[in-house]
């Protein structure tokens, strides 16, 4: 019975950590968590993929899009990865005086929208870090797969 859910559960989520600021590093910010970014950027980098994201530096942790009823399980994925790393966050916080957003993407089809939830645990490990907490949610109508991959360059 689950797995026919699943199967017919039509929303993508994608979690995310980011790392926001002026004056951040994304090299050094790199080498102090020893994990290598999803996306990174200094300010003013001529690569960078948004017109605000000239005007600050940005150092991003995320999973890929998955189907999923529960968006809490691709944060554990995120939080699995920072937990270990809290005082050198804490260090970059402090360093370079930057924002710390944990998030979710989620690309609603059809009539499916995964549950949003937190544990106490993850709004401690935020409060500790002074993280900033963000849900975008995008009806995309019904699902179609081969739009669905023409979006995301598959």
């Amino acid at each position: 019975m689950w797995r026919k859910f699943v199967e017919k559960w039509k929303s993508l989520v994608k979690a995310e950590f980011r790392i926001i600021g002026k004056k951040i590093d994304i090299e050094e910010i790199t080498t102090l968590l020893g994990i290598k970014p999803t996306r990174a950027f200094n300010r003013n980098d001529k690569d960078a993929p948004l017109p605000i994201s000239k005007k600050k530096g940005e150092w991003m942790l995320s999973t890929k899009y998955e189907i999923s009823p529960d968006s809490c399980q691709q944060l554990k994925k995120i939080i699995t990865q920072l937990l270990p790393k809290i005082e050198e966050l804490k260090l970059i916080k402090k360093r370079w005086d930057c924002e710390f957003i944990f998030g979710f993407v989620i690309e609603i089809y059809g009539s499916q929208c995964p549950a949003i939830s937190l544990d106490p645990e993850d709004i401690e490990f935020f409060y500790q870090l002074s993280a900033f907490y963000d849900v975008d949610l995008y009806y995309m109508g019904e699902y179609d797969e081969e739009a669905r991959k023409w979006e995301h360059g598959e």
